[in-house]
This record gives C-alpha cells, sequence and structure tokens, in this order.
C-alpha cells in the first residue's frame, strides 16, 4: 500500500494536474484470493462513491493478477542493500541517486522519471498491465480511441488533460460514432477549474455528450473492441507524459483490458443507465462558480439584486451560448478544410475561410450582399468579401436569385460524396 500520511511530496510539485504531481510509487487498486480476482477502481476507504470492478473465477486470470502482485512487490518493497526494490537498479545513476536522497529523507520510494527502457510503449490486448512498466497509460488510451468505430464511453473522476481533449475532439470532427463521458464536476480540479470547464464545453461543442456526478471514482474506457478497469483518472500524472529523451513521468497505474463481447454489453448497458440517471449537459456543469457571480454582477449594473435560480439561469445560457459559439466556428473551420481539399491545397488560405464564412451564413438562410458585407466587414475588407462571393458563384457553390445569394449544398458536397473516405483520411 502507498504511505498513509501525506509526506513533502504529495503537498509539494507543479500543478499540472488536479492535486498537483504525485510521484508516489503505486495508485493501482486490485484485490486478489486463491478464489478470485477483482479488477476495480476504490480505494480501502469507507468513502460512499460510484466505483467499477470486474470479477473473475477462472485459475489463468487470478494467476495473471497473482503475478502483478509479486511484480508491484519486486519492484518497490523487495529488500536489497541501498533501499527497497529493485526497481532502483533499472535506473540510470543520476535517478537513483535522486531516489536515494527522497528515501532517505521521507522513506518514500519517489521516481519523477522512468527511461524508456523501462517505461515501453505496448499494443492491447486481454490482460493486466502495469503501467508504466508493461505500457504506457496513455499509449493505451490513446489506440482505444483512434480504434473505436462504433463508440467511445469514459468514467473518469476528473477529466484535466490537454492531449486526450485533443484526441478525442479530432475523432469527434471526422467521425458521427457516439462519444459519452461520466465524471465528476470541472470544479473539483483544484489546479484550474476553469480551464477543465473550457475542455467539457469544447467537447460538448463538438458533440461529445456530457454526465457529471459528484460522487464518482469509477474509472474505466469503453468502445466496441475493449473494456479497460483500473486506476488511471484521465489526468497528465495517472496517463504519465514525455520528458526530454523519451523519458517518461508518471503514477504507477493498474490497468486490466477485457475484449469478451458480453461483458462489453453488459458493461455498456450499465453506463448508459448510469448516464441517463446523472445530470448531464449544459445543466450540468454551469449552474455554479464564476457564472453565478459574473450574473449578479450583470444584474446589478441594472440597479437590480437577483435571485439564486435567476443567477443560475443566467450561468446556463452564458455556457450554452459558448458552447453554441464553439460549434459555429467548429463548422467554419471544417469548411475552410473542405473547401482547400477540393482544390487540392496543402494549407488553408484566407481565402478559404472568408469563402467558408460566407457559405456558414447561407446555410442559414439566403443573404443579399449587403447582409453578407455588416456580418463580415469588420473582420475582412469588402473587396475580399466581393471576390470570395463571385469565386463561389463561378464554381457553383453559390446562385444569385435576384439580390439574394443562396448556398448549392449538393454542388459543395458531390466531392465528398464521390471519394467518402479522402477528406477524412487528409485531415487525420
Amino acid at each position: 500500500m502507498g504511505v498513509p500520511e501525506l509526506t513533502e511530496t504529495s503537498l509539494s510539485g507543479e500543478q499540472t494536474e488536479g492535486g498537483g504531481n504525485k510521484w508516489y510509487a503505486l495508485h493501482g487498486k486490485f484485490v486478489v484470493t486463491d478464489k478470485k480476482a477483482v479488477a476495480l477502481s476504490t480505494n480501502f476507504t469507507n468513502e460512499k462513491q460510484l466505483e467499477v470492478y470486474l470479477l473473475y473465477d477462472e485459475d489463468n486470470i487470478i494467476k495473471n493478477f497473482r503475478s502483478k502482485f509479486d511484480k508491484i512487490k519486486d519492484l518497490f518493497c523487495s529488500k536489497q542493500q541501498v533501499l527497497p526494490g529493485s526497481l532502483y537498479f533499472k535506473l540510470p545513476t543520476q535517478i537513483q541517486q535522486e531516489i536515494k536522497s527522497i528515501y532517505e529523507r521521507t522513506k518514500r520510494i519517489n521516481v519523477k522519471n522512468y527511461p524508456p527502457e523501462v517505461s515501453p510503449d505496448a499494443e492491447i490486448k486481454k490482460g493486466f498491465f502495469l503501467s508504466p512498466f508493461e505500457g504506457r497509460a496513455r499509449t493505451f488510451l490513446n489506440i482505444m480511441i483512434e480504434q473505436a468505430e462504433a463508440f467511445i464511453f469514459l468514467s473518469t473522476e476528473r477529466l484535466f488533460d490537454d492531449q486526450v481533449v485533443s484526441k478525442l475532439l479530432s475523432k469527434a470532427y471526422m467521425t458521427d460514432i457516439p462519444m459519452k463521458i461520466l465524471t465528476g464536476h470541472p470544479r473539483a480540479v483544484r489546479q484550474n477549474p476553469a480551464k477543465a470547464e473550457k475542455m467539457v464545453a469544447d467537447l460538448m461543442a463538438a458533440g461529445v455528450e456530457f454526465a457529471i456526478m459528484d460522487d464518482i471514482h469509477a474509472k474505466f474506457w469503453l468502445t466496441e473492441k475493449y473494456i479497460c478497469v483500473g486506476s488511471a483518472n484521465i489526468g497528465k500524472m495517472n496517463l504519465g507524459f514525455s520528458k526530454t529523451g523519451n523519458y517518461w513521468r508518471a503514477n504507477t497505474e493498474t490497468l486490466w483490458f477485457d475484449n469478451n463481447s458480453k461483458i462489453i454489453s453488459a458493461a455498456k448497458d450499465a453506463f448508459d443507465k448510469l448516464f441517463q440517471g446523472a445530470k448531464s449537459g449544459i445543466v450540468a456543469f454551469s449552474d455554479v462558480g464564476a457564472k453565478e457571480k459574473r450574473a449578479k454582477d450583470l444584474f446589478s449594473l441594472f440597479g437590480f439584486r437577483s435571485k439564486k435560480e435567476a443567477k443560475i439561469l443566467m450561468a446556463r445560457i452564458e455556457t450554452q451560448l459558448s458552447v453554441q459559439n464553439r460549434k459555429n466556428v467548429i463548422r467554419i473551420a471544417k469548411l475552410s478544410a473542405r473547401l482547400a481539399e477540393i482544390e487540392n491545397n496543402r494549407y488553408i488560405t484566407e481565402e478559404n475561410v472568408i469563402m467558408a464564412n460566407i457559405l456558414f451564413y447561407l446555410r442559414e438562410r439566403k443573404h443579399d450582399f449587403d447582409e453578407i458585407r455588416e456580418k463580415m466587414v469588420k473582420i475582412v475588407d469588402k473587396k475580399k468579401i466581393t471576390d470570395a462571393i463571385q469565386k463561389l458563384q463561378r464554381q457553383k457553390y453559390v446562385t444569385k436569385e435576384h439580390e439574394y445569394y443562396t448556398i448549392n449544398i449538393e454542388r459543395l458536397l458531390v466531392r465528398e460524396e464521390q471519394e467518402p473516405h479522402l477528406f477524412k483520411q487528409k485531415m487525420g
């Protein structure tokens, strides 16, 4: 077990994850006896939280779990001349000196960086992995996201990781598969709750569904190909991250993967049930915090005090408008990329973006030139608007009826219909 009391390494460090960097030896959680093996997310505490577990009684799985227990014990606890654990002798001299210094002060084995030979990348297969020593948790999650074709369901105590958010956004932009995330409130990310909320808002704008639970501790990843139950939150230290020379910094996590279709189906049903019963969407994460205070301050400008319900509703309106604005920006970016792809351009040009902006407005309704100019003249000059409209007409993406311009959506999509995979492959 991990050291039960807080030490200086768990109270300090760069604030890159919710609670700061903690270079403790073990964050993994599992139980094995001669009769059963349990992969789970729970700590041995009496806190009332939503957890997840998979229970097995197959001899080969029990043997697998037992071997991981023995490996952890050997890595961190076996008796050695210098300090406990064989891990010490697998590391470069400089890191050994750092570990020894920390151990002499705290009696705690903390490793800040692992060389690549100790923290390799690995492919997913059914079985138990000790991260990062048998594969990096971040790589495993990336593989699951990349390979998913039917759905992606994620459960995590907190979501606060730029790289994973980028992966999910890319997947959302390029596919239409359902993506759902069950997580705690962004305000629980102590390091930067505002940034955590923006991550959620960006994902929602891309079509990812969210449900928020205040008492969630369950950590699992689910696609049609695999379920992973383990200890890793979707955070920088849990998943690990690269340092200079492909060295790796990470907590020690346990990850159990299974590709049994019956287990995946049962897990999917259970997830959907939990998801439907939780607070979801904008209502779930925008009814507290800074937005309420902004609503209060805004109402006060007009000489009024405000009821809590009014502040909550204004907070939701602000969030909804923010998400909708992000959706619109995504649509314009996607139209810009499509125009560049059709023209076989290597780069998206300013002209592509101007044309995409015009098409965005015309997808809503027909406009005359003055209406288009009025909406765009503050960001681009009139001549460029005129040139872009004329080019859209020449390419027959826009037609003019009397004084009004309308979009020829069929013409715009014909390239994609003829070569439906080309656009996604190029963007990928």
